[in-house]
């Protein structure tokens, strides 16, 4: 009994060492497909990230949203923007509420109420530094104080007021219409003081400042009225000086010094807009390559550079001017938002591009850099 126990155990034993060879040999060849598999996925993990890598360091621009450039910040009707004096930050007015609001340059957050005056203004030109304006509503103008919260009426027969971005006083057209003539003035904002420049026997003038002693004056022709021109006035001298004669659809921009003019008119030979800019130190007149409006532009800080957005089928294009360059408009951006871009201003820093979109006229702003 003892022997066939010794013989079976034996038997048993050598069945279950076999066995435990085999469980051992196939976990080995599992272990070593384990490692291997783990070594093949870290190789893999390492090459995928390695091109993610390549991806991103070699053409990262590429992969970008054009429009990730381009913010809209305001979310209502915005009209006379304009920068704050330490241009940080947009002013706008909402004609339905008569609100003067502010919101950062960049739409990095919410716009905030600064004032509130008349509603459904046509127009509005600011102070310098932003605390005064005056707004023109059915052809009547009114001062306003957005510090102390005064008001005030202007004359009825003051037309047109422009503030000077100079100093603090405005350039009009005040006219009788019963004796058919007028002049040209200068005044304090609230018109308690002024002075007669020139007179004149049209009413239609529109003044704005070149300088601090120079203001601008357009008119459109009084037999056709598609036709315009473009004077300089010294305040100070009372020289008038034509700088750009009867041009049809005629717009244009001054440089911030006031030594340049663009403008666009409609060439009469293919009926195209076409920009062009005067250098009035030297008398040269330059064609720009970019079928647009002057109203659709902004000049660069250092006046060497002139930001434009041309129309297009779906939209404008935003385009760079080089004046020194002969490499033609840079192309910036094509929003994937329908822009029709109006009111286009160049912060202080040159960073950004404002503008208003006539489609649903909501500020955007435009990174440059």
């Amino acid at each position: 009994m003892n022997l066939n126990f010794q013989n079976n155990s034996s038997n048993k034993t050598e069945k279950f060492m076999k066995f435990l060879i085999a469980v051992l040999i196939v976990t080995a060849f599992s272990l070593g497909g384990y490692i291997w598999t783990k070594k093949g996925g870290l190789q893999t993990a390492s090459l995928l990230e390695n091109s993610l890598i390549s991806r991103f360091t070699g053409d990262a621009e590429e992969k970008l949203s054009p429009d990730l450039k381009l913010a809209r910040i305001t979310s209502e009707d915005s009209r006379f923007a304009v920068l704050s004096e330490d241009g940080k930050n947009v002013i706008y007015y909402v004609p339905s509420s008569g609100e003067i609001k502010s919101v950062p340059i960049n739409g990095s957050g919410n716009s905030i109420n600064v004032a509130v005056v008349d509603k459904l203004a046509e127009n509005i030109t600011w102070s310098k530094n932003r605390k005064e304006l005056i707004l023109t509503r059915n052809s009547r103008s009114k001062y306003f104080n957005l510090s102390s919260g005064l008001a005030k009426e202007l004359p009825v027969n003051a037309l047109y007021p422009a503030f000077s971005q100079f100093e603090n006083r405005i350039s009009y057209v005040s006219f009788n219409n019963e004796e058919g003539s007028g002049h040209i003035n200068v005044a304090d904002p609230k018109i308690e003081g002024f002075k007669e420049l020139v007179p004149t026997r049209s009413s239609y003038w529109l003044s704005g400042w070149v300088k601090e002693s120079i203001v601008y004056l357009h008119k459109p022709d009084l037999r056709y009225y598609e036709l315009s021109t473009v004077y300089t006035l010294d305040i100070q001298t009372g020289k008038l000086a034509p700088i750009v004669e009867l041009d049809k659809h005629l717009s244009f921009e001054w440089s911030p010094t006031g030594n340049k003019i663009l403008y666009s008119s409609e060439d009469p030979g293919d009926g195209k807009l076409k920009l062009h800019v005067n250098e009035l130190l030297s008398g040269n007149i330059s064609n720009l390559d970019l079928e647009t409006s002057a109203s659709k532009c902004s000049w660069g800080n250092n006046e060497e550079t002139i930001y434009c957005s041309k129309p297009g089928p779906g939209g404008d294009t935003f385009y760079m001017v080089t004046l020194s360059s002969k490499d033609g408009p840079q192309k910036i951006i094509t929003p994937d938002e329908n822009t029709d871009a109006t009111e286009l201003v160049l912060t202080s820093s040159g960073d950004y591009l404002i503008f208003r979109n006539l489609n649903n006229n909501r500020l955007y702003s435009l990174l440059l850099k």
